[in-house]
């Protein structure tokens, strides 16, 4: 018996996604589809031409829209309501929604609860040629495929997916999937062929932490690496850097940039976020060490956890700049629905927002603006400590040094890619406005927080 073909359009939910790019989700489920008779895949990642695309012409039978982060939960579903108006039915997944699924469901047709395997988009594929779309869908994947990059359209890089989920359980991470128990890793024969047919010069790993993903088969997998001749980048956790072997080997396969979760510089923060594979004691050291591998890093650093004060920006800020930290970031500690965080500021009457303002509140929920009550900074205050970081570490004689310094360690090439790419943030921070951020500008922003 013959079924007819089922159509399915996939859409970014995210507005402004970065040119050239498609998500990992949407990817998947074009992999997914390659593999299933009668199922064609279509997308768009413009309003423009979402709009444009989206009609209930025949041309299409289900529409799926990833959203990634809370922050674009409201547009994302603004979208799909414009979308079933058209008459369309549209199944939402991603991150937001699968830890929101409730919420989502008074916007869409259906959710996917979780990371989609191939079985589940074939039972959403039944369902559709039955007439009959679910509200939940849970998947429970037990590998991470390899993934069929034809529709990424990054020219100088390419995206490879190693794992999912995480072991650890940061109070405040929003990275597990339901379904999948710590994390799922792919297998070490398909990152071997996956590697070797990358056509770019560089590798982006996406994993929440590839040094987890090298704990077995490490000595494949770095023989892959060498053998392929890429540069690449991946986040990898503090406790795997804290060995100098393992930095040692990274470097000698090809790895240039290393994004590393710091948080904090105070272990007590640490330890009330549950995030006990950070070792405070040990930064300076694994930062001098990548380093001397030329491996430049990108450093997250998070404010607002109960023990900080305004006088831990500021060290925070001279522990960046005297480590030469290369590209840091300063970020408000944001309660994501469905993190424990969250729950714990709900329950102890914290957060300066009510279920109500749901979801449009969500568009605060950029890192930019302060959630909750803090017992050492004034809203106004912890909205400007990022900008006072910012104004520090993108000054032209801290620009200078880091500079002089990556000679030391970068060949000519690299160190050029680092000096464009010092100068696009410090350009980017110059020209920097905010509306409703602080007290007004960035520059305003930094020299009220300078005073405190």
């Amino acid at each position: 018996m013959s079924f007819p073909d089922v159509k399915i359009h996939l859409i970014d939910g995210d507005p402004h996604p970065p040119e050239g790019y498609t998500n990992m989700a949407l990817q998947l489920i074009d992999t997914y589809s390659k593999a299933m008779d009668g199922v064609r895949v279509s997308i768009s990642n413009t309003l423009p031409a979402i709009m444009d695309d989206v009609k209930d012409d025949g041309s299409i039978d289900l529409v799926g829209v990833s959203i990634r982060d809370t922050a674009i939960a409201p547009d994302a579903y603004n979208l799909i309501q414009r979308i079933r108006q058209n008459g369309l039915q549209v199944l939402a997944g991603g991150i937001h929604p699968s830890k929101n699924p409730d919420e989502c469901t008074r916007f869409s047709d259906s959710v996917c609860v979780g990371f989609l395997d191939q079985e589940t988009l074939g039972d959403i594929v039944r369902d559709l040629r039955q007439g009959s779309l679910s509200k939940y869908y849970y998947p429970k994947p037990n590998q991470v495929p390899v993934v069929d990059g034809s529709m990424d359209r990054m020219v100088k890089v390419t995206s490879v997916l190693t794992g999912v989920g995480c072991n650890f359980s940061c109070s405040f991470c929003t990275v597990g999937f339901p379904g999948i128990d710590g994390r799922l890793d792919k297998s070490t024969r398909d990152f071997d062929q996956e590697v070797g047919k990358v056509e770019t010069d560089r590798i982006v790993f996406v994993d929440s932490n590839f040094g987890d993903y090298m704990r077995k088969d490490r000595k494949e997998k770095i023989d892959t690496l060498k053998r392929s001749g890429k540069k690449w980048v991946a986040d990898i956790s503090i406790n795997y850097l804290r060995d100098p072997k393992f930095i040692e080997e990274i470097a000698e396969a090809g790895c240039r940039e290393v994004y590393i979760g710091f948080e904090s510089i105070d272990k007590n923060s640490l330890k009330s976020i549950h995030k006990g594979q950070n070792s405070v004691a040990h930064y300076e050291q694994i930062i001098r060490n990548l380093h001397q591998h030329g491996i430049v890093i990108r450093g997250a650093f998070v404010i607002g956890f109960d023990r900080d004060s305004p006088e831990t920006v500021k060290r925070t800020t001279d522990f960046v700049v005297d480590n030469g930290v290369d590209f840091p970031t300063m970020k408000l500690l944001t309660p994501y629905p469905g993190t424990a965080l969250y729950n714990s500021l709900r329950q102890s009457g914290r957060l300066l927002f009510e279920d109500s303002d749901r979801p449009n509140v969500f568009r605060r929920f950029d890192r930019r603006h302060s959630l909750f009550t803090h017992p050492n900074f004034t809203q106004v205050d912890m909205e400007c400590a990022p900008d006072y970081f910012n104004k520090r570490i993108y000054g032209r004689d801290v620009i200078d040094a880091k500079l002089a310094a990556a000679r030391g360690y970068l060949g000519m090439p690299d160190w050029e890619y680092y000096r464009e790419m010092l100068e696009h943030y410090r350009a980017f921070d110059l020209a920097s406005r905010h509306s409703s951020i602080g007290v007004g500008t960035s520059k305003e922003n930094a020299e009220h927080f300078s005073r405190l």
